[in-house]
């Protein structure tokens, strides 16, 4: 008897035709993304690139889905662990570039080098594919194309961003380009607020810009970074950031006063930078922080002073090891004294000196307070705190400060001693906490520094910032050395300190203003209440007493918190002359339980001008003094899963290896041809 006869015959995938299909697919993506680099392709379509790299992704999952069958159930298994390991190197590869551009297009610190340069073609493809499925609507105009969700606004916003668009062009010297910008409204891929080439992320549909302006901030940014982009190609030029973004922020629609007056804020409160370094190594490529209001200055100026051709010479031929040198080739000088220059602008739009009396005649005033009896309160009480600050401008104040607070459950408490001198334009102040940790600071135009003991009996330790000017080091330290002043020393109750700037005013109303004879002498009550609608800061309202008689000083103040807290504060005052402060005792309430106490007296106080000397770390500090420059720091992105993008770089190569050395050891073999009957 025959048995019957069985056969057998595996299941066959061309694993070599699969690995060559994705080496081939992944070089022919490459070859297109340079071509459309070296063409510069604006907004290129979709389908080649994504078809392209389509093939590679499926190539790829074919030969990892033959393969691992191979490999389980063989024949050939060594054979098969071959193909499938030079298969999978270029998705491997192709997967740590894209994650390298996402590293990028997520964070600011952007390098545009060879890589990325190669991907933003891809970018632009993708991002095409993805607006053609989620903003179906798209509205042309001349310079730029809209693409969004449906909105009524959409013709009336193109035509502003077309009228925005020539007025960018004008500023660089008329220069026309005939390729529109595609202004996407809303987030791509995840990101927004984002501009790529040709290509920009805005803002939703329909949002408009403050006051009812059609255009946000925000859109005329980022579009404004593909204008210059339609002008100087960005594969070819490597400006530093504070260019790339000043330019944008220059022509966001803010106004130039307001963006001065915020790097005036900014600088005296120590977070801008000198322009040298921002140009330096560690804020070149940072596109963060000070990039944007230092580089809308510098732009401004820059175009205002020498002229769009001088401003595109140098955006075009500047680089990071040669900014200084190209400075003096294309505009005749060095950094510095663009630096100068621009902090001058910055000075000229600088807040002046609050007019107290001016600030409090912006509040609202209730039904039941005259006008006119109000300006004769706030013109006695800015006259009086005149006369009491003119002493002081050459003084020196100590005093003693002790705060204690009790709860159900812990109490605790502390002392320090102030020390501030006053000389002209020359300040400083002393802060030792519980005789123990101590924080110094000086101002003077010549030189101006911080100071710290970290504890009792070390060494002063400096904390000059590196490279800081002298002047932005004056800000900074006049602004903690005033600010103290003003909430330890000066008469102004609390209340009043809260109207540094005519927009507090504006959330405040008078609603009582009352003078009255007491056994005292004459006084002046005045309650000012938190407006409705305005939820900004803790207090809900404060009353007041002031004293006629003696340059309106405060006698006591009350303050509603919210929410069951609130603080009272009584002052004391010398007796005969100038009512000078002696004393404050401020007792507080919160929650159940809870009580606060907070104390200070004067000590000492002397007029008449000190030496210079004393403004010095010599002559201020006691003790051991140690230089400690504190080193500025180079801008770093947070990390995100994109800087793990070495790692499937490094598989791949490894991919590569360990197929090839699977394929010399007989890999490579042919497989036998195998057959059973019976």
């Amino acid at each position: 008897m025959t048995p019957p006869s069985t056969s057998r015959r595996a299941v066959r995938v061309d694993l070599p035709a699969l690995a060559i299909l994705a080496w081939i697919s992944w070089l022919a993506w490459l070859a297109l993304l340079a071509g459309m680099l070296a063409t510069r392709a604006w907004h290129p379509h979709f389908l080649p690139a994504t078809a392209i790299f389509g093939a590679l992704l499926i190539s790829t999952a074919a030969l990892g889905i033959g393969g691992i069958w191979r490999l389980a159930r063989g024949p050939a298994r060594l054979r098969a662990a071959t193909w499938v390991l030079l298969g999978v190197a270029p998705l491997l590869f192709t997967a740590g570039h894209i994650l390298y551009g996402l590293r990028a297009g997520f964070g600011r610190l952007l390098v545009v080098d060879l890589p990325l340069k190669l991907l933003l073609p891809f970018g632009e493809s993708i991002f095409d594919l993805e607006a053609r499925f989620r903003y179906p609507v798209r509205t042309e105009g001349d310079t730029v194309v809209m693409i969004a969700e449906p909105s009524p606004l959409a013709k009336d916003q193109v035509a502003a961003m077309d009228r925005h668009v020539r007025t960018l062009r004008e500023r660089l010297g008329g220069r026309t380009s005939d390729r529109k910008i595609h202004w996407v409204r809303g987030p791509l891929m995840g990101m927004s607020g984002r501009a790529s080439y040709g290509t920009c992320l805005g803002s939703p549909a329909g949002e408009t810009g403050p006051n009812g302006e059609p255009l946000s901030h925000l859109d005329r940014h980022e579009v404004a970074h593909c204008v210059m982009n339609s002008v100087v190609s960005p594969i070819e030029v490597d400006p530093p950031s504070l260019f790339v973004e000043g330019w944008a922020e220059a022509n966001s629609g803010r106004d130039r006063g307001e963006i001065r007056r915020q790097v005036w804020n900014l600088r005296r409160s120590g977070e801008t930078r000198p322009l040298r370094t921002l140009v330096g190594p560690g804020w070149y490529h940072a596109h963060a922080g000070m990039a944007y209001p230092q580089g809308a200055v510098l732009v401004d100026h820059i175009l205002d002073a020498y002229g769009p051709d001088k401003f595109l010479e140098l955006y075009t031929q500047c680089g990071p090891a040669t900014f200084d040198a190209d400075c003096r080739r294309v505009l005749g000088v060095d950094v510095e004294t663009l630096d100068a220059a621009c902090r001058a602008e910055v000075a000229r739009e600088a807040p002046r000196p609050a007019d107290v009396a001016g600030i409090l005649n912006g509040l609202k005033l209730g039904p039941t307070v005259e006008p006119e009896a109000w300006r004769t309160f706030t013109r006695e009480f800015g006259e009086g705190a005149a006369r009491l600050a003119e002493p002081y401008e050459q003084s020196r104040v100590v005093l003693d400060w002790k705060w204690s607070s009790k709860g159900p459950d812990r109490s605790d408490g502390s002392s320090s001693r102030w020390d501030w001198r006053r000389s002209g334009a020359s300040r400083s102040l002393i802060v030792e906490v519980d005789d123990d940790v101590g924080t110094a600071w000086s101002a003077t135009p010549s030189r101006s520094f911080k100071a710290v003991r970290r504890e009792r009996g070390g060494p002063w330790r400096m904390e000059d910032a590196a490279g800081e000017s002298a002047e932005d080091s004056y800000d900074r330290a006049i602004v903690e050395i005033d600010q103290n002043w003003r909430n330890f020393v000066t008469a102004v109750p609390a209340c009043l300190r809260e109207f540094e700037v005519p927009e507090d005013a504006a959330r405040f109303v008078v609603s009582r203003l009352e003078r009255r004879q007491e056994d005292g002498g004459r006084r002046v009550l005045v309650r000012i209440e938190r407006r409705p609608e305005s939820l900004v800061g803790r207090m809900r309202s404060a009353e007041c007493l002031f004293d006629a008689d003696r340059d309106l000083v405060a006698l006591s103040e009350s303050q509603d918190l919210g929410d069951g807290e609130g603080l009272r504060t009584d002052s004391v005052y010398e007796e005969g002359g100038l009512p000078f402060l002696r004393s404050k005792r401020m007792t507080g309430s919160g929650p159940p339980g809870h009580t606060r106490e907070v104390s200070w007296t004067i000590v000492e106080r002397r007029f008449g001008p000190i030496p210079p000397a004393e403004f010095t770390p010599e002559g201020l500090l006691k003790g051991q003094v140690v230089a400690a420059t504190k080193v500025e720091e180079a801008w770093k992105d947070p990390q995100t899963f994109a800087d793990y993008y070495p790692a499937p770089l490094v598989a791949g190569a490894v991919a590569i290896a360990c197929g090839l050395g699977a394929g010399l050891i007989g890999g490579f073999r042919r497989e036998a041809e195998t057959s059973s009957t019976g």
